[in-house]
C-alpha cells in the first residue's frame, strides 16, 4: 500500500483502553488517535468518513486482523479522530475472533487472509503492524497510512497469562506440599474435593464370567477354556495336516506326499475322475450321459441302415425333398414360389415382340420386364408393331410425362398464344397492327426495295441490288 502525500498525519499513537468493571483486569482494546490536515493546512472535517484498519506480521505480508469504522463524522473535530480498535465492524477472520487474539504470541499459528499462516517465534517477541486507510467520498479515493510498528504495549493485553504456566491458571496444578503422606502399601485417592492415603485390601475372585465361545468355571480357582468351533458355533480350531500357521496368518501347503495338502492327480484322492483317464474311469457311462441330457444317438454313428443316425439320400427319410431331383418333387410349384417371395412375373420369358404389346395393367402390382436374352448387359426392346400404352387418361394430342422415379402418364400438351405484336419503324419500314393481342395483322405503310430479314425477334429491310458488269 502506498501514502497519498496530499493528507499530513500528526500526533498518531497508541494508548490502552481498561475493561470498565475491573481495574485490574486485561485490556481487551485499545486506543488509535490520529489528527489528519489536508494539503491546505486546514483539518479533515467530513461528515462521513470511512476508516479501515489492518493488522499483519511483523513483515507485513501477512494479514492477521480487518476492521472497519464507516460514516465517522469529523465535523467540527480539528481534523482528530479517536478509534477504540476492537470495537469496529470486523471483516476479517470471519469467525469468532477478537482483536487482541491477533497480538497472542504464544499462539502457534495464524491463518492469513488470502492464504497462508504465520507462526510467532519461539522468543515470543515478534512485534505486530497497524496500517490504517480512510477515505472521504472525495474523488481522491482511499489514503493509505504507512504501517506503525506495534511493540510492547499492544502485549500487556496478556499480561495476565504471567499467572499462568503454558495458558493453564494456577488452580489447574497440584503443589506436591499439599500431598498427604502415605504408608509404603497405601494408594493415593481423590473424592473430587481432597486427596487421602487409603490402605490397600486383598481379596479372592468369587466368580468369572465370559461369553461364547469362551467358557468358565466360577469360584475361587476359575478355569477360562474356549469350546471347539463348529459349522454352527465360533469357537478354538486347530491346525490340521497340509495347513501352517505364521503371525495370525493361516497358509496352506499343496503336494502329493504326507503332511501336505493333495492337488492335481494325488493318489490319496480316492473316487474322483483323473484327467488323465479322459473319462474312462467314471462308474457308469450310460449314468453320465443321462445325466448330461443326451440321449441314445449320442453313440450312434452315421450311416443309412437301422442303428445309424440318418444322412444323405437316405431311403428312411420320407416326404423329404432329395438333391438329384432339382426341386421337382415339391408338392405345390406355385405354393413354393409364393413361399420364396417370387411374383408371377418370374415365369415369364425374354422373347422379341414382333405383334402389338397391349398392357393394361389388370392385376395389381404386376410389373413387366423386358431384358437381352445376354446375362451380362441388358439390350433394347425392338417393337415390330404399333405400340399402345393406355396407363393413365390417353387421348388425341397428349404428350408421354415422366416423373422422378420414372413413371410415364399421358398429359396434355401446353398451349399458347400472342400476347401482342408491333411494328418497329427504324428497320427501313413503318406499318401498322391490328388486333395486336388475339390475331395480329401486319399492314406495311413503306415500299421495300430488297428483302425482309428476320432475326427471331424483329423484321427489317435490307437493299439487294445487284452491282457489277454483264
Amino acid at each position: 500500500m502506498q501514502m497519498n502525500l496530499r493528507y499530513v498525519f500528526r500526533h498518531l499513537f497508541f494508548g490502552l483502553l481498561l475493561s470498565g468493571q475491573f481495574a485490574f483486569a486485561v485490556p481487551n482494546t485499545m486506543t488509535f488517535q490520529s489528527r489528519i490536515y489536508k494539503p491546505d493546512g486546514t483539518a479533515l472535517d467530513g461528515s462521513s468518513v470511512s476508516f479501515r484498519f489492518t493488522t499483519v506480521d511483523p513483515t507485513g505480508t501477512c494479514i492477521l486482523y480487518v476492521e472497519d469504522f464507516t460514516n465517522q463524522d469529523l465535523s467540527n473535530s480539528a481534523g482528530l479522530a479517536l478509534f477504540n480498535l476492537g470495537n469496529g465492524a470486523k471483516v476479517y477472520p470471519t469467525v469468532p475472533y477478537a482483536f487482541v487474539s491477533a497480538f497472542n504470541n504464544l499462539q502457534s499459528s495464524f491463518t492469513c487472509q488470502g492464504g497462508g499462516t504465520y507462526s510467532p517465534g519461539v522468543a515470543g517477541t515478534d512485534s505486530r503492524k497497524i496500517i490504517m486507510q480512510f477515505h472521504d467520498g472525495s474523488a481522491n479515493g482511499w489514503q493509505t497510512l504507512p504501517a506503525l510498528n506495534v511493540n510492547s504495549v499492544p502485549f500487556a493485553n496478556y499480561a495476565g497469562d504471567s499467572k499462568k504456566f503454558g495458558g493453564f491458571n494456577v488452580a489447574d496444578f497440584l503443589r506436591f506440599s499439599a500431598l498427604p503422606t502415605c504408608a509404603g502399601s497405601d494408594v493415593l485417592t481423590y473424592n473430587g474435593t481432597s486427596l487421602a492415603c487409603v490402605a490397600t485390601s486383598g481379596g479372592t475372585v468369587t466368580t468369572v464370567g465370559g461369553s461364547a465361545p469362551i467358557v468358565s468355571s466360577g469360584g475361587a480357582s476359575p478355569v477360562i477354556s474356549i469350546n471347539d468351533a463348529t459349522t454352527l458355533a465360533k469357537g478354538a480350531v486347530q491346525v490340521g495336516t497340509g495347513l501352517g500357521v505364521l503371525a495370525g496368518t493361516v497358509s496352506v501347503n499343496y503336494g502329493v506326499t504326507a503332511t501336505t495338502a493333495a492337488v492335481g492327480n494325488d493318489t490319496r484322492i480316492t473316487g474322483a475322475a483323473q484327467k488323465s483317464a479322459n473319462l474312462s474311469d467314471l462308474a457308469s457311462a450310460v449314468t453320465a450321459r443321462t445325466n448330461l441330457g443326451l440321449g441314445t444317438v449320442a453313440t450312434m454313428n452315421v450311416g443309412t441302415v437301422a442303428g445309424t443316425v440318418a444322412s444323405g439320400d437316405d431311403a428312411r427319410f420320407t416326404s423329404g425333398l432329395q438333391a438329384a431331383n432339382n426341386l421337382s418333387d415339391v408338392a405345390n410349384v406355385v405354393t413354393s414360389r409364393n413361399n420364396l417371395g417370387l411374383g408371377v412375373t418370374n415365369t415369364l420369358n425374354i422373347a422379341q415382340i414382333n405383334s402389338p404389346l397391349i398392357y393394361g395393367g389388370t392385376t395389381a402390382g404386376a410389373n413387366l420386364t423386358l431384358e437381352s436374352t445376354s446375362d451380362i448387359t441388358k439390350g433394347k426392346i425392338i417393337l415390330n408393331g404399333p405400340l399402345q400404352i393406355t396407363t393413365g387418361t390417353p387421348g388425341a394430342g397428349k404428350v408421354l410425362t415422366s416423373d422422378a422415379t420414372g413413371n410415364i402418364s399421358w398429359t396434355a400438351a401446353a398451349t399458347g398464344s400472342v400476347t401482342s405484336a408491333s411494328v418497329v419503324t427504324g428497320n427501313g419500314f413503318s406499318g401498322t397492327v391490328a388486333t395486336p393481342t388475339t390475331t395480329p395483322a401486319i399492314t406495311l405503310g413503306t415500299t421495300v426495295t430488297g428483302i425482309l430479314k428476320g432475326n427471331g425477334t424483329a423484321i427489317s429491310a435490307e437493299d439487294r441490288k445487284f452491282k457489277g458488269h454483264i
